[in-house]
């Protein structure tokens, strides 16, 4: 609350923001930033990006005690909504003049000052880059929104930068980080290493003082020249973003480069995203505004129990703000777009999303759940349900009864030359039928005579659907389906025509071959909320969801591709 209550005082108001400053605001929140509730790490990073918002000052006294790179650290960090964080401060770190400047602007820094901000923010530029392989959409959102800051702040480098890489005829962006790419915390751990950063240089030297300034010259000038390539290339790689609302905006901000930067309007190279498929006739495409935030998805609440399970699950332990009513769907427009005097900064809402948790009934951040709503109702009948579903199974096991199966209770005609992936719901009457595109059929087995959802999963033409899985099967199930372009996308009422929605979509395997023959394997792990992730590549990858991070690969040691995965449900300690 305290870093709440700070943050608002520095909040577009420059004499707060220097009432902050003349006591030992930063040195006390920078202190914070390893204490292990996710809520305080969240809202000291937030107090900070609000003190140095477009006050030269305020950034100046965080470059002497390496703020932005102590912030760095925390990319890493095991709760999706502190990454965004780090992300959202470090864009206004290095944003140039405010859309809505405050009425005592603060003066213009020195060269000497200006140099060492350009330091900083050129190691900055590069320690981004390691958000592109981050599997929170949110995460990449704000990276988008920094990247155009950072344009703005050097947009005739930039400029100078593309027409520079169009001239070199080299229209295709650096792949995408990869998570192999980045260093793995253990299972478990909390946030990377500070020297992961210092090896890359962007760490601050072993004494703790202000990293030195480059100073003016050629060296630095190539440098800064080196960042905005880079930068460049990270807006290209975002346009091909699985999330529509990501690959929408870094759009956007891409066309309005090309425009500004010369006479390039038809250039469409740099990593131009394939097309989205049509609406097929009767069917359902989901749009780039469909998707939002339902962090309770994720949460412990639903991951934590197993599918044999009756008994109430634990709810999750880090901060009550993810699984609040409040702040479970984000606003669809995070940005408000290219400003109307032409700017090139997008405008973030994070912050304002993140402040309604303190609007929130202090029962509801308890998380006390009303045992006469009908959503309880409706979880409460569900987990009787699947116990009786258990017992009539195992009684039914124990007969050791064998029967052949004669009767045949339905035939589905899905429309479609192949049909991909078939997945059926344990506990409800649904079949899945996926296609050998990127279509997906819902079918009610007590309901054969027409199929009762169809819709587009939305990857590139040139991608196919290779597997399908539930997620929270004994609950209210999500659907994930994984293409052979390594992307994968999670749908929720999947089996509503008019509110199927997209949850989430990130690149969980990206150095998949280009048209795998096998695709993409995926297996789930209910109790771990542990999704197990390869194909036709020596290794098979662990993703952990609710951290919305890649934790551990794990080498085949073989030749040849993965061709199933399967795990013990019960224990979640075996894989095969």
């Amino acid at each position: 609350m305290s870093a709440f209550i700070l943050s608002v005082i520095a909040d577009n108001h420059p004499q707060g923001q220097v009432a902050c400053l003349s006591g030992n605001f930063l040195q006390l929140t920078l202190s914070q930033l390893v204490d292990p509730d996710p809520l305080l790490r969240r809202w000291a990073v937030l107090s900070i990006a609000k003190l140095w918002e477009s006050f030269e000052e305020g950034k100046w006294q965080a470059v002497q005690v390496s703020a932005p790179e102590k912030l760095c650290g925390l990319l890493t960090d095991a709760v999706p909504e502190v990454r965004a964080s780090v992300v959202y401060a470090l864009g206004l770190f290095f944003s140039g003049p405010s859309v809505n400047p405050p009425t005592a602007p603060s003066p213009a820094p020195s060269p000497e000052v200006q140099d060492a901000r350009t330091s900083v923010d050129m190691k900055v530029g590069r320690t981004l880059h390691a958000a592109l392989a981050d599997s929170s959409y949110v995460v990449r959102k704000e990276l988008v929104i920094a990247l155009s800051r950072f344009a703005q702040a050097y947009e005739p480098n930039v400029r100078d930068a593309i027409i520079e890489l169009i001239n070199d005829d080299d229209p295709s962006p650096q792949p995408p980080l990869t998570p192999s790419r980045v260093k793995k915390p253990a299972v478990g751990q909390r946030g990377g290493s500070r020297g992961e950063f210092r090896r890359s240089g962007l760490d601050s030297s072993q004494d703790g003082s202000t990293p030195a300034s480059p100073g003016p010259g050629p060296s630095s000038s190539a440098q800064l020249r080196q960042v905005c390539a880079l930068v460049w290339r990270m807006i290209a790689a975002l346009r091909a973003d699985p999330y529509p609302e990501v690959q929408s905006l870094a759009s956007g901000l891409y066309d309005h480069l090309i425009r500004t930067s010369g006479s390039f309007p038809a250039y469409t190279g740099l990593g131009t995203p394939s097309n989205p498929p049509p609406t097929s006739t009767g069917g359902n495409a989901v749009g780039p505004q469909a998707g939002k935030r339902p962090t309770t998805f994720f949460g412990k609440n639903a991951l934590s129990a197993s599918a044999s399970s009756v008994s109430t699950p634990t709810e999750r332990s880090v901060s009550p703000v993810l699984n609040s009513s409040a702040e479970s769907n984000p606003p669809q427009d995070l940005i408000a777009g290219i400003t109307p005097d032409g700017s090139v900064a997008l405008q973030s809402q994070f912050y304002e999303w993140s402040c309604q948790h303190f609007l929130l009934n202090p029962l509801m951040k308890q998380k006390i759940e009303d045992t006469t709503s009908i959503s309880f109702s409706e979880k409460l009948w569900r987990r009787q349900r699947n116990k009786a579903f258990y017992e009539d199974a195992k009684e039914y096991k124990d007969r050791d009864v064998c029967k052949k199966l004669d009767d045949q209770i339905a035939m589905l005609d899905n429309d479609t030359e192949t049909t991909m992936s078939l997945l059926l719901h344990p506990f409800e009457p649904l079949v899945v039928v996926a296609d050998n595109a990127n279509g997906i059929s819902v079918w009610n087995l007590e309901e054969t005579t027409n199929k009762i959802n169809f819709f587009h999963n939305l990857n590139p033409s040139s991608s196919r659907i290779s597997n399908t899985t539930f997620i929270n099967e004994h609950d209210v199930a999500l659907l994930l389906v994984a293409s052979d372009d390594g992307v994968v996308r999670v749908w929720k009422d999947f089996s509503s025509s008019e509110t199927v929605t997209q949850v989430t979509a990130w690149r969980a395997l990206s150095e998949l071959p280009s048209r795998s023959s096998r695709g993409m394997i995926v297996d789930w792990q209910q109790p771990n909320g542990l999704l197990f992730v390869s194909g036709d590549v020596p290794f098979i990858r662990i993703w952990d969801v609710e951290k919305e991070m890649s934790v551990q690969d794990i080498l085949t040691l073989s030749e040849t591709s993965v061709t199933t995965l399967t795990n013990d449900k019960s224990t979640g300690k075996v894989l095969i």
